[in-house]
């Protein structure tokens, strides 16, 4: 059981971090120097690693949650489960996603800061950085989202037990 990556994955990532960096660079490009990491993390649009986290974390919640129920949909005939059910095991797979993201780049983020220090970066660099997390968490929620419908669909097809001899 093992989830490829399709080339709709790796569009929707690109899209994905396309756009986040876009987003960026027009709320950055007036600045001189952006800093790679804050000390407070109350203000998340203050560094680049703040914002790619806030985008990571929309992204990973959005896309696993758009992704599990596309597929469903997808397969609607292959399985016995009610759209009630699909769409409760999208939100926690969205929510799970999204609280990974969170752990993994705010841990990444304090790392960055204890061994770096307060690094400046361009705005341009800095929207590459958020177009960098922002594609690597739809290409993980994507990846994700695919595994856990199949695991969905396993445990929906009702087990028999084999037939007396």
């Amino acid at each position: 059981m093992t989830a490829h990556i399709s080339v709709s994955d790796w569009k929707l990532a690109g899209f994905s971090g396309a756009f986040v960096a876009t987003t960026a660079w027009l709320e950055w490009r007036h600045l001189e120097s952006m800093p790679m990491t804050h000390d407070s993390i109350s203000m998340p649009v203050e560094s680049a690693m703040g914002l790619a986290v806030v985008a990571a974390v929309v992204i990973a919640l959005i896309l696993s949650l758009s992704r599990f129920l596309t597929h469903f949909r997808r397969y609607r005939g292959w399985t016995a489960a009610t759209p009630g059910a699909a769409l409760r095991a999208g939100l926690r797979l969205g929510g799970r996603n999204a609280l990974a993201a969170l752990c993994v780049l705010v841990s990444a983020g304090v790392f960055w800061q204890r061994w770096a220090g307060s690094t400046e970066l361009s705005p341009e660099l800095a929207a590459l950085v958020v177009a960098a997390v922002g594609g690597l968490a739809a290409l993980a929620a994507a990846a994700s989202a695919r595994r856990a419908h199949e695991r969905f669909i396993q445990r929906a097809v009702p087990h028999r037990p084999p037939m007396p001899a």
